[in-house]
């Protein structure tokens, strides 16, 4: 006999084979208003360490409050940052 399978089962089996939810595979979104890749920078942001967390947030202020040029662009920025983080390591070693 010959398996029938339904349209609403045949995308339940392709949103468990991908990870994503009927939501998603349907209309691109979960029901929470999130992208699948914005879902997916949440999980990276949660494994990362607390002190990447916090560069991560203050790099992303950065960005959105982005002037023109000179120090206060981005490059410069992030070499304020990256700065920071090496006199912070520094006061940690002495």
């Amino acid at each position: 006999m010959e398996k029938i399978i339904s349209y609403v089962d045949y995308l339940a089996y392709l949103a468990d084979y991908y990870g994503v939810s009927l939501d998603y595979l349907v209309v691109g979104k979960e029901p929470n208003g999130l992208s699948q890749e914005e879902l997916d920078l949440i999980d990276k942001y949660k494994t990362l360490s607390s002190e990447n967390r916090r560069n991560i947030t203050t790099l992303i202020d950065s960005m959105l409050s982005v002037p023109a040029e000179g120090e206060n662009s981005i490059p410069g920025r992030l070499l304020s940052i990256s700065a920071a983080s090496r006199t912070a390591g520094e006061e940690a070693v002495t």
